[in-house]
């Protein structure tokens, strides 16, 4: 259930209330309020003892990759559509690897058992898609693009099941042009929460236990920004020394020295010549799924031998 989602014709968010207010509880058609994920027509609000509670969405379908109803279809990956820009990549990793610590804690506070060889390997993928390349990149908008690209998270749960969960930008974020180009309304993040008890199959609408708007970027420093009067960069300064485990933070460390990310190093040899682009795109994405499949298989053991 969600407790905001898109006017029926304004580019703005509306709460239940005021929903029912402008157009009752029986609108159809054009006049429903729209999914933020999806963007179709399709949210109806939930009204139990004369008090609305959010929306829900009215259709399940099996070929829909809207992660609120589809029954086997994933949702569509965050593109990147800009080309490669060797300087804007150097500048861009350089600075948030400059502060890895600040960001890594901002992807902790989603995902409590993110470790740093998951945060290296989101890294890598980010190396591999270009997305350092943008020109317009936000840094502080990073971490949460990091976990869109991160497909699935295990989150221990209770002893008979783990929890997985999923970063999804609404349905206005194709690509993270998207995300930095001048809009009417800022972007939302979605943390969708699954419980599953099959193994074998990825999360669908029926594993939902909850979906969550998470601020992030520029909306989370001016949220927090009002609860401490100290500047936000001199808390995250403070705060961030020393939280990381010295041997996870000399993985990552050696991670930074290893190279830029270009894999330009040094040059292949002529016998040895490197892989083509997207080959090499295909191989980190696919060792970021297996890694999410993996877990979920040894999760379900445990959960086996638990019973």
């Amino acid at each position: 259930m969600l407790t905001q989602v898109l006017h029926p014709s304004a580019d703005d968010y509306i709460d239940a209330d005021h929903y029912l207010g402008e157009f009752g509880a029986d609108a159809t058609g054009k006049r429903r309020a729209r999914c933020p994920l999806c963007l179709r027509h399709a949210m109806e609000p939930v009204v139990e003892g004369g008090r609305a509670l959010g929306f829900s969405h009215r259709e399940r379908a099996t070929a829909s990759a809207c992660p609120l109803v589809t029954c086997s279809t994933q949702p569509s990956k965050l593109r990147m559509d800009h080309a490669r820009n060797i300087a804007w990549h150097r500048q861009h990793r350089s600075a948030f690897l400059a502060q890895w610590q600040m960001h890594y804690r901002r992807m902790k506070e989603q995902v409590g058992s993110l470790t740093v060889d998951r945060l290296v390997s989101l890294i890598a993928y980010a190396d591999v898609v270009n997305l350092w390349s943008h020109p317009a990149l936000v840094l502080v908008d990073v971490p949460y693009v990091l976990l869109a690209l991160g497909e699935l998270f295990a989150e221990p749960g209770d002893p008979a099941a783990a929890y997985w969960v999923r970063f999804v930008f609404d349905g206005t974020v194709r690509c993270v042009d998207d995300l930095w180009r001048a809009r009417s309304v800022a972007p939302r993040l979605y943390k969708i929460s699954y419980k599953t008890e099959t193994v074998g199959h990825m999360p669908v609408w029926r594993d939902i236990v909850s979906c969550d708007d998470v601020p992030f970027g520029a909306t989370k420093v001016t949220l927090e920004a009002r609860q401490d009067i100290r500047p936000h960069a001199a808390r995250e300064s403070a705060s961030d020394e020393a939280w990381v485990p010295v041997a996870e933070a000399a993985r990552v460390e050696s991670f930074i020295r290893s190279g830029d990310g270009l894999g330009l190093v040094e040059d292949p040899k002529p016998e040895e010549s490197a892989p083509p682009w997207e080959d090499r795109q295909t191989q980190v994405l696919e060792s970021l799924e297996n890694y999410a499949v993996y877990t979920m298989r040894a999760y379900a053991r445990r959960r086996g031998r638990s019973g």
